[in-house]
């Protein structure tokens, strides 16, 4: 697998970080066959402009394991998972990009309802030059009402990238005021200083998770996106800030999944650690959605 990526990296003319990258990323798949067990694996590689797209699978006797998509290079200056075109009753996606950044994954992990065609919260990942936002946003209720007021709000913050947290909050809020309202969680990342600044309306959480079992969460404010609260209507956003560890978990959550969500000791892949934890801590009669990064 090694040489045969050494070939198409240099048969491209790719660029020698790129080629450095790419071989990285193959040597991590080839881990990941290894620790499989896996008798056969197949890895695609393909070219779009300046990065790269690996899928690969590994088989082992019957059993087939597909990988997410992983990332080399660039990563897009806008990414949205497109939610509509996917499962109804299980939604996962994944983000990867190289080289190595301080949040270098993200995991989806979304869950409609269960008497519910559509999933009334929406979640949003955002890449700008320095910056990568993640958004968790809940309609009140469920069903096509919920989703159109979360679809509002997560839109207005994909727009608004360039803002402040607290600026593109307020402009979500006032996008969402003719819907039936939603709670909402916004993390954005400086990737450059490695700092956290968040803000949570109503319940949905956001927690970064440090090593030796410690967490941050913003103190965020009890109301309603797009329903006035405070003077004139204006909502009261509070909006704070917090070191990024190395090696930490930042996971955002709306409330169906269990507050007391808190990670393993016993840290695993971050696809499998989204899986379980959703599995753990997710609520039968609600809609549910975690994005995890790290």
């Amino acid at each position: 697998m090694y040489q045969d990526t050494l070939h198409f990296a240099q048969s491209r003319s790719l660029p020698l970080s790129l080629q450095q990258d790419l071989l990285a990323a193959t040597s991590e798949i080839a881990r990941r066959v290894l620790r499989y067990g896996a008798q056969r694996a197949i890895c695609t590689v393909s070219a779009s402009g300046s990065a790269l797209r690996i899928e690969w699978q590994a088989q082992r006797g019957r059993l087939v394991h597909e990988s997410s998509a992983l990332q080399v290079g660039p990563l897009p200056a806008r990414t949205q998972p497109n939610l509509a075109e996917l499962d109804s009753t299980n939604t996962i996606a994944g983000w990867r990009w190289l080289p190595r950044e301080p949040i270098s994954r993200v995991t989806l992990v979304s869950r409609p309802h269960p008497r519910e065609r559509d999933c009334g919260d929406m979640a949003l990942v955002v890449r700008g030059e320095h910056k990568l936002r993640l958004v968790v946003a809940d309609g009140l209720g469920h069903g096509p009402a919920a989703r159109e007021a979360a679809l509002r709000a997560v839109e207005a913050l994909r727009k608004d990238l360039h803002m402040d947290v607290s600026d593109a909050v307020f402009s979500a809020h006032y996008q969402v005021a003719l819907t039936r309202g939603a709670t909402l969680g916004v993390a954005d990342i400086d990737l450059q200083n490695r700092i956290v600044r968040g803000t949570t309306v109503g319940n949905v959480r956001v927690v970064v998770f440090h090593s030796a079992g410690r967490s941050w969460s913003p103190c965020g404010t009890d109301a309603v996106l797009g329903h006035g609260r405070g003077n004139h209507g204006r909502l009261d956003v509070r909006v704070e800030q917090n070191p990024l560890p190395d090696g930490a978990v930042v996971c955002l959550f709306s409330d169906g999944l269990a507050s007391q969500l808190r990670l393993p000791w016993q840290r695993t892949d971050l696809d499998d650690l989204a899986a379980q934890l959703f599995l753990s801590f997710s609520v039968p009669n609600d809609d549910a959605t975690l994005l995890i990064a790290s």
